[in-house]
């Protein structure tokens, strides 16, 4: 059973360029690596599934939080915010993408930054619940103009 969760973070590590999941099932194309996002405005989450992965025998989902730090009473806390519970990952005609002789499926999700977010460094972080690895993708909430 193949699943992705998609964590925004409070944390700043660095990622570099297009990023590979650990087990190279997918792409991560955005958001761009250390890239600033506005609140109120989209944050693009794109993925690339490979053609050679199969995905027929599995039930999968996408699910997306965020996680904002507060500081209380000497403590850290997290609050997780669901941005979509189930993610695209089939492999049909109208997501196939051709790049020479390889094709891919491309998914989106276009998640808008609420208000309550506060600026700062976070990760994005694609989470593969079958194979139990993380994808980091580190990029800069700004407030609104």
């Amino acid at each position: 059973k193949l699943t992705f969760i998609l964590i925004l973070s409070v944390l700043s590590t660095c990622i570099s360029a297009q990023l590979t999941a650990p087990t190279r099932n997918y792409n991560v194309t955005s958001p761009v690596p250390n890239g600033p996002y506005v609140v109120d405005r989209i944050l693009p989450c794109t993925y690339h599934l490979f053609s050679d992965v199969d995905r027929t025998s599995s039930s999968s989902s996408l699910s997306s939080s965020s996680s904002s730090s507060s500081y209380t009473n000497g403590t850290t806390k997290q609050q997780d915010i669901i941005i979509t519970e189930n993610a695209d990952v089939s492999k049909t005609e109208a997501s196939a993408k051709h790049a020479g002789n390889l094709t891919y499926y491309e998914h989106s999700i276009n998640y808008k930054i609420p208000q309550t977010v506060r600026p700062g460094r976070y990760n994005v972080i694609f989470y593969d619940k079958s194979t139990n690895t993380e994808l980091d993708v580190p990029i800069e909430i700004r407030s609104a103009a």
